[in-house]
């Protein structure tokens, strides 16, 4: 049987990937301390574009711009709804995005995510 998680993470995922979670953790007095936790480092991916919904304008020339990127991966990678994926690629580029939704299957993983950012200055 041929094993294309193989063929895929050789000729396909040339990015890499850093999954942060937010942990609640109890301190001393008994509040609530949300931290960030990294649950996987350095896998390989692949960052494609999904859609992109341009600039949308607001006040004081402050622009949001808003992509929806898809990410594969293989589909052991503990990725879950609200996770920070930080992606560099191959080229450089680095993206923070804010994943949605996983799909498995057999060979790899479909993770959804959404890009936002501001930009100040967009004249």
């Amino acid at each position: 049987m041929t094993d294309y998680s193989a063929i895929l993470k050789k000729y396909m995922y040339h990015d890499r990937m850093n999954v942060s979670r937010q942990t609640v953790t109890t301190d001393d007095i008994g509040a609530d301390v949300f931290t960030t936790t990294d649950v996987v480092t350095d896998a390989p991916c692949q960052l494609s574009q999904f859609s992109q919904n341009g600039l949308t304008v607001t006040e004081g020339k402050i622009y949001e711009s808003a992509e929806d990127l898809k990410v594969y991966a293989a589909p052991n990678i503990d990725v879950q709804t609200g996770d920070v994926l930080t992606i560099t690629t191959a080229q450089g580029q680095t993206f923070t995005l804010i994943a949605s939704r996983k799909f498995s299957y057999m060979t790899h993983s479909e993770i959804t995510c959404t890009s936002k950012r501001e930009v100040s200055d967009a004249t």
